[in-house]
């Protein structure tokens, strides 16, 4: 599948965009990455909501080429994770989400 990809990509670099974004699922993902790794397009960003990255064996396959691609992630609150800085950015997510939905849950 990859000469699908690149040849995919031949035809988003001659746009000359600036921006790339990705949307894809698990397998499409790991090729998409990988061809955009060989091609030599170039945008300033890639972005995405691609479905695989959070997960570590696909971070493990993918390993640096994840680097500099804006995407999601999956991130739970547990105690190990709660780093200076991290209850005061949630205190103001949630105040903020509040506001919006009109809601006085917390």
């Amino acid at each position: 599948m990859a000469p699908r990809r690149d040849a995919l990509l031949d035809d988003v670099a001659q746009s000359g965009s600036d921006l790339l974004f990705l949307c894809s699922y698990l397998p499409d993902t790991i090729d998409l990455v990988q061809a955009l790794e060989r091609h030599p397009f170039r945008p300033k960003m890639v972005g995405a909501s691609m479905i695989g990255p959070q997960n570590a064996n696909v971070k493990s396959k993918l390993g640096p080429l994840l680097n500099g691609i804006v995407n999601y992630e999956y991130w739970v609150p547990a105690p190990s994770l709660a780093f200076e800085g991290v209850g005061s950015l949630l205190e103001t997510y949630r105040s903020r989400r509040r506001i919006r939905r009109g809601s006085t849950r917390p």
